[in-house]
């Protein structure tokens, strides 16, 4: 299979903070959850899909991959200068593509995903979704993605849970209502782990959210959210949003000049009293929001080490970093030789790069 196996599922709890504990248990919780995909993964099936002409993949289109696919397969989409059309998900896959950035002319592009009832489990890695990501079910995870949207579905027959998003790059964050209903509830267990923000995170109502390491440009609704650490958070009514309705927040760096309630608190860190906090003190290019290299840490910024447990504020921080470009947790060929005259070994060398 193409996707790594299943870490060991060891609990060291020892000498972390709560907040890393309550993080643990969320990502180990849901670790567990892809018991039930692995166990269709141990005869899966990798299935290619590419629109190149005169490539012998296995599809042309992604639903048609899908279409053929059982529980626990793995669709690899290759790149390609030409979008996929769009998949409407109706089984537990794996969704893996090369990552985004590292050719200016292609990348795994696909227009939109959408994830139905049946879907439950799937995870996608490494993909460009030029549209939406529509979540309409349960134990989603995205990671390392380029999105430009995440529509998460709140309404009364199926609120929606335990959505991952982690180490990607996405325009907007919002919610999504079905159109016969006026009324939004509320649906939980949302992670968002070192990503890249850069339009606005609009969750209304949504209970039990942990937002830890990110780039948040815009907070614009009064999101629930049980855990905020370690953030880096963009403007004005963005600490307003996040200060008045979370519960926890620590070791925040916020671009805001508005006084609220945690300044001077909890290890938050605001331009209000510190002008030197203004955006572009903190990153190499300032917020460009070109590629991502933007948001490499200056040398003396702020957000190095000041964040809880001492490391640093925003994507680049914490024990699972922002991966520049994308680049899937799989191994990449970085060399591939064939001697042509062999001496008592093999005639190839080959080398490896983990992109853990």
């Amino acid at each position: 299979m193409i996707y790594p196996l299943l870490p060991p599922l060891t609990f060291e709890l020892k000498n972390l903070y709560i907040f890393d504990i309550l993080i643990f248990i969320m990502k180990h919780l849901l670790t567990l959850s892809f018991i039930l995909l692995f166990a269709f993964q141990i005869n899966a099936k990798i299935w290619r899909v590419n629109n190149i002409p005169g490539l012998n993949a296995d599809f042309n289109n992604a639903q048609s991959a899908h279409n053929a696919a059982t529980a626990g397969d793995t669709i690899h989409l290759e790149t390609s200068t030409v979008i996929y059309n769009g998949v409407n998900a109706t089984k537990p896959l794996v969704w893996i593509g090369n990552g985004y950035f590292v050719d200016a002319s292609k990348a795994s592009f696909i227009y939109d995903m959408v994830f139905s009832s049946g879907s439950e489990f799937s995870k996608v890695v490494g993909l460009s979704i030029t549209n939406s990501a529509n979540i309409y079910t349960n134990n989603i995870t995205i990671e390392r993605c380029n999105i430009n949207s995440v529509n998460l579905d709140a309404n009364i027959i199926n609120r929606t849970h335990d959505f991952s998003l982690l180490q990607s790059i996405v325009v907007n964050v919002l919610y999504q209502v079905p159109y016969y209903y006026s009324t939004i509830y509320s649906s939980y267990n949302y992670t968002f782990t070192n990503n890249i923000i850069t339009g606005n995170f609009s969750l209304p109502n949504f209970t039990s959210i942990a937002l830890v390491h990110n780039y948040i440009n815009t907070i614009t609704s009064n999101t629930i959210a049980f855990i905020v650490y370690n953030n880096i958070i963009n403007g004005n009514a963005s600490s307003q949003q996040i200060c008045a309705y979370a519960i926890n927040v620590y070791n925040n760096l916020f671009t805001s000049t508005t006084n609220t309630l945690y300044v001077g608190t909890n290890g938050n860190l605001f331009t209000s009293s510190n002008p030197g906090l203004a955006v572009n003190s903190i990153f190499v290019g300032g917020v460009t929001f070109s590629t991502d290299t933007w948001i490499t840490l200056k040398p003396g910024s702020p957000a190095i080490g000041n964040g809880l447990g001492s490391t640093n504020i925003g994507p680049l921080g914490g024990t699972a970093p922002y991966k520049f470009n994308g680049i899937p947790p799989i191994p990449t060929f970085s060399l591939f030789q064939f001697q042509s005259t062999p001496v008592n070994t093999l005639p190839i060398t080959i080398s490896t790069r983990s992109n853990n």
